[in-house]
């Protein structure tokens, strides 16, 4: 009789055993998955899919200046572009050449730019703001000059920032289009050798 107990009493240990390591199997299980989604866990607003637009809807969304400000100001720290396209046909800035030529620029691309690394954050808030601090240097038009000749820069009259937010106070909405497109896009040129280049698109569109 003692002996059929002591079995019973082993036949239970082994279940709980069996029971318990099952029971950490299954929360070992729940932690990883956890952790996995954490990890690749990314805020859309920090970073971003790319990949070749073709019509699909789940490329697009609607924005507000709240994310175009700081994709900008991403821009010069990652491989891609801002393409602002406000329906107008303007350039978001124009650079003076060194023959004198005047060249129209509809995308913010501060790696083509001749741009000191601890110069791009000035660069983009006197693009966006027009925040110049030029010491002894007073006025709105000289200090656009001067950023002109630090920069090569022509800025519009109009602050970037404002044209976003007069564009929406006149209900336009932003459309954020991503994509990719290869910097030297010759046939001759084989896919292996091309530089591939990151684009987010900002355009603005009645609503």
């Amino acid at each position: 009789m003692e002996n059929a107990a002591d079995a019973l009493k082993m036949a239970g240990a082994v279940l709980i055993f069996v029971l318990a390591v099952s029971v950490t199997i299954v929360f070992f299980g729940q932690v990883r998955e956890t952790s996995d989604i954490i990890l690749n866990y990314r805020d859309r607003e920090t970073s971003y899919q790319y990949y070749e637009i073709q019509g699909n809807d789940d490329s697009i969304r609607t924005v507000g200046i709240e994310s175009v400000i700081p994709a900008i100001f991403r821009a010069y720290l990652e491989n891609y572009l801002i393409a602002i396209d406000f329906g107008d046909n303007e350039p978001i800035y124009q650079i003076r050449n060194s023959d004198g030529s005047i060249e129209k620029k509809y995308v913010i691309d501060l790696s083509g730019e001749t741009i000191a690394a601890n110069a791009k954050v000035k660069f983009l808030r006197g693009l966006l703001y027009h925040d110049f601090n030029y010491p002894g240097i007073s006025g709105i038009s000289a200090n656009r000059e001067q950023f002109r000749k630090e920069f090569g820069a022509i800025l519009p009259d109009e602050k970037l920032y404002d044209k976003m937010l007069r564009k929406i106070n006149e209900g336009y909405v932003i459309k954020e289009y991503l994509g990719v497109f290869y910097e030297d896009d010759s046939p001759n040129t084989p896919d292996v050798n091309k530089m591939e280049k990151r684009i987010i698109t900002y355009q603005f569109v009645q609503r």
